[in-house]
């Protein structure tokens, strides 16, 4: 007998539950499953075969049933096994005071045993075997089956399938628990009934229903969170969260980029305080470093972290409920957890193609054509805040939709179900005729935060307003409002700002309106004048303002804020940054430094790890610091091997270990990227960012080799250059193989201070080196890896190309190679044939290979038997304990990559 034990928790809608695990001891613990891969359709169950392997265990966590998809109950196909189970708990039946999270457990029986197949238990007992939930939905006992048959043993010994059919409305808190009775006899199965093929939808199957109150309560959170959104992607996800989490957390970015209008100012307030009231918690992204990725203020760290501080300043005057609201600095969080952070932006970046990213772009109000490499840095970032703050409802303007929607899509690319929700306020129009939106560059098209009372008389007095019916607002796809001269901006602050908090009003010409709709429609037909409505709305924002002006004027901390935020528009010196914040520079080393990157690669050509050992080595021996870095980040984000972290270190791990079979000096410093990053965490990014906002887009893809597959691409190139930077580099060596162009943007950002010198091919591919590079991609036998088996080097050997008569192929450079490193090549042959030569000149081997005195065949079995001495001591770290660990990893890797072609 096996046991185990559900735990029915939380299911808001009918599921069919499979559990598939193979009998292993390890099973009988109680451990955690993850039961979101373990859900699945029913029409899927035939398709599906799900495996949880070692990880599997007999007790299903509550906690772990979280963002699963709905599914509707439909007739079950064949299930791939059956089996007989016998009771739940005992026969035991438990009243409404039994929590929902109670476990039953269930025993499979295995061939043989005379116990009955598993029916479904009932809320009320009845003689017809016929089940009623709370909800008046009836299901007849045991149709979930269209058979049923006892499990052969050999079955449950290579593995088991369970089903159990689970509803929140048998488990709801206002209905009777599950009572299961013991049957007697084994009972025969019976077909799908008719309830049981009209089941429910998932829109139809929702949770039990609410009391009056608590429908009250619902509909008057979701009325202020719903009109807080001009677009909801979904209502559905909404409603969602409403119902199952009692703590909502919103968010929304900003960049501290100088003056504050209106929309940013009180109608950010009134959002917010809706949302605070409908019981959210409300997170502002202080979004200094995206500042400074998108230039603003002039791209000065300091000044952005004091404009932030005014804006924050604004909202407490302007009247935002403090009481749930939350505000963030990104630098000083991403900070405090790089970790994480970091490895989320770089894997949204692997995981999208360059072009999705650059759509994203717009968010910043860029052309793709105009994009520095820093600014697809941006959305990568901006996405990943949504996760990284664990946010339920991302409330920013529809302007920033793509990049929610990128989220969103993320989502699905790492199978997480539950998505965020997407409320997106209405853009507030422009003051002036046909403007879509407000600028911050264009004084006169919006209300500011700080305007005088003759500020807000004269730009609204000036406003366009046409006397025509509002239409619903038209977006494009970038979120924003089709400029149209019959837009009428007063009415639009009628609407948002001075109608838009709950219970409000505004009087016009002595009339009380408490309806947006009742007043335009007086506008329109003409009862009220644009004299009297301009008057009013007038008023109405100075009374808003008046607040802020105030607060500004009496406390003296506020009014110095104003006075430096003023000041930037002046363009004055830059105020001292703080020592974290300042952006770094290439400091000038007390000594040479060199740097090379470890390729990330699962095979490591024996070319490229004598060259890197060749440099180091020679550099350490002038008296200069040498360091190997291994990419792990950086390789992520360009996804490397399979782009799975663990992947990725066993391959880095792997060629380090192989890079020092071959003579590594010890006096080489190896490094792990990831370390510089968390060693210098504001440093290293600062200089990312800088990196980026100095060069375009299209420089960065040029360096890359043209054509790039993946957003991720172009954040490790600027990851490269930081790593120079960091480690005060004053060479870097590059490998044409692996390192493309990469390091000539940290040779030009450093105006010349770092050297780049590209290591030299020392052992070439073994073909003709005549035949044109485009013929035909290099096979596995064209070329010498670091870590090839004794047989695999004779392989390569015997089969390489060496024509009679000829000076120039690879094996003839193999051998001239050797001679270079000190090496005599020995010759072994009958004296009829020459007799032994030892070679001590690459000339002479040349001269003779092409007069014909060295015979091809003679020439490999002594650049074969050189080259297994040469890797003796890369083949020993290969089949050490490490070695073969990295190796499994390796090839798993390896198997993942041929699955993908």
């Amino acid at each position: 007998m096996i046991d185990l034990m559900v735990s029915l928790q939380h299911y808001c809608i009918p599921r069919i539950v499979i559990f598939h695990f193979q009998k292993k001891s390890n099973l009988l613990h109680n451990r955690t499953v993850n039961m979101r891969h373990r859900l699945l359709p029913v029409s899927s169950t035939c398709r599906h075969r799900i495996r949880s392997g070692s990880r599997a265990g007999a007790c299903v966590s509550p906690s772990s049933t979280r963002g699963v998809p709905p599914y509707s109950l439909y007739p079950t196909p064949q299930l791939p096994h059956k089996l007989f189970v016998d009771d739940l708990a005992g026969a035991a039946s438990f009243s409404s005071s039994v929590p929902s999270t109670s476990l039953f457990p269930l025993r499979v029986s295995s061939r043989g045993s005379k116990t009955p197949p598993l029916l479904l238990p009932s809320l009320s007992s009845s003689s017809n075997g016929v089940i009623r939930g709370s909800s008046g939905v009836t299901i007849r006992r045991n149709a979930f089956f269209h058979q049923t048959a006892t499990v052969p043993s050999s079955h449950i010994a290579a593995s088991v399938v369970v089903v159990v059919v689970t509803s929140r409305r048998f488990f709801s808190s206002t209905a009777s628990c599950l009572s299961q009775k013991k049957q007697e006899g084994k009972q025969p199965a019976t077909k799908t009934t008719r309830s049981m093929a009209a089941a429910p939808t998932p829109a139809a199957a929702a949770a039990a229903p609410l009391t009056p109150e608590q429908q009250a309560v619902f509909d008057e959170r979701w009325g202020l969170l719903r009109s807080v959104g001009e677009e909801c992607i979904s209502e559905d996800d909404l409603k969602n969260l409403l119902l199952k989490k009692p703590n909502i957390r919103c968010y929304d970015g900003f960049e501290p980029s100088g003056r504050m209008h209106i929309a940013q100012g009180i109608f950010k307030a009134i959002n917010v305080n809706k949302c605070t009231s409908a019981g959210c918690e409300f997170v502002f992204w202080v979004a200094d470093w995206f500042a400074l990725m998108n230039d603003k203020v002039g791209g000065e760290l300091a000044k952005i972290r004091t404009v932030g501080k005014y804006l924050v300043e604004v909202w407490n005057a302007a009247g935002m409920d403090m009481k749930n609201v939350t505000f963030l600095w990104s630098s000083d969080e991403i900070n405090q957890h790089a970790g994480t952070y970091w490895k989320t932006v770089l894997d949204i970046g692997r995981r999208n193609s360059i072009a999705r990213i650059k759509k994203c772009c717009t968010i910043m109000g860029k052309a793709e054509g105009t994009l520095t490499a820093a600014q697809i840095l941006y959305p990568l970032m901006q996405c990943a805040d949504i996760f990284f703050l664990k946010a339920d409802i991302c409330q920013l303007g529809l302007d920033q939709r793509k990049v929610n929607m990128l989220a969103r899509e993320y989502c699905d690319l790492i199978g997480r179900k539950l998505k965020p929700v997407i409320l997106s306020h209405h853009m507030l129009s422009g003051l002036k005729k046909g403007q879509a939106k407000m600028s911050k560059s264009d004084p006169d098209s919006a209300i500011f935060m700080e305007d005088t009372r003759e500020d807000v008389e004269r730009k609204i007095l000036n406003a366009h307003c046409p006397r025509v019916a509002q239409e619903a607002n038209q977006t494009n796809e970038d979120g924003l409002g089709e400029g149209s001269d019959d837009k009428n901006p007063v009415l639009d602050y009628v609407e948002c700002i001075l109608l838009g908090s709950p219970g409000s009003s505004l009087t016009v010409a002595g009339v009380e309106y408490k309806s947006y709709k009742v007043l335009e429609a007086a506008f329109v037909d003409g009862t009220v004048d644009e004299a009297s409505l301009k008057r009013a709305v007038i008023d109405g924002i100075n009374a808003l303002l008046e607040p802020v002006r105030l607060h500004f004027s009496s406390n003296a901390e506020a009014a110095a804020l104003l006075e430096q935020v003023k000041s930037f528009r002046k363009g004055p010196e830059a105020p001292v940054a703080p020592a974290a914040a300042e952006e770094p520079a290439a400091a000038t080393p007390n000594a040479p430094c060199a740097v090379a990157w470890v390729p990330a690669a699962t095979k490591l050509p024996l070319n490229e790890a004598v060259s890197i050992v060749a440099a180091l080595n020679a550099f350490v021996a002038t008296g200069g610091r040498a360091v190997l870095v291994s990419p792990d980040w950086s390789a992520v984000a360009r996804d490397e091997i399979t782009g799975d972290e663990k992947d990725v270190v066993a391959a880095l791990a792997m060629n380090v270990l192989l890079i020092k079979s071959y003579g590594l000096d010890l006096r080489v410093e190896i490094v792990n990227q990831s370390d510089i990053i968390l060693n210098n965490r504001d440093p290293y990014w600062v200089t990312a960012i800088n990196v980026g906002r100095k060069y375009q887009l299209r420089d960065v893809e040029a360096s890359l080799g043209g054509a790039i597959a993946n957003a991720g691409q172009v954040v490790g190139c600027l990851m490269r250059v930081a790593d120079a930077i960091l480690l005060n580099a004053t060479h870097v060596f590059t490998s044409s193989a692996f390192d493309a162009k990469q390091n000539e943007l940290a040779v030009a950002f450093s105006n010349g201070a770092i050297q780049e010198t590209v290591l030299t091919t020392a052992i070439p591919a073994l073909v003709d080196p005549k035949a044109p590079a485009s013929a035909a991609p290099l096979a596995a036998d064209d070329v010498l890896y670091a870590d090839d088996t004794d047989m695999d080097t004779r392989r390569k050997i015997k089969r390489a190309y060496c024509a009679p008569n000829e000076a120039e192929n690879g094996v003839v450079s193999v051998a001239q190679w050797f001679i270079g490193r000190g090496i005599s090549v020995g010759i072994t042959r009958p004296e009829a044939n020459g007799g032994n030569v030892s070679y001590t000149s690459g000339e002479t081997v040349a001269a003779d290979a092409l007069s014909g005195a060295l015979h091809p065949g003679d020439l490999k079995a002594a650049v074969g038997n050189a080259l297994l001495e040469l890797t003796k001591d890369a083949r020993a770290a290969a089949s050490s304990a490490e070695g073969k660990k990295l190796s499994t990893t390796l090839r798993n890797a390896e198997k993942k990559l041929a699955k993908k072609k």
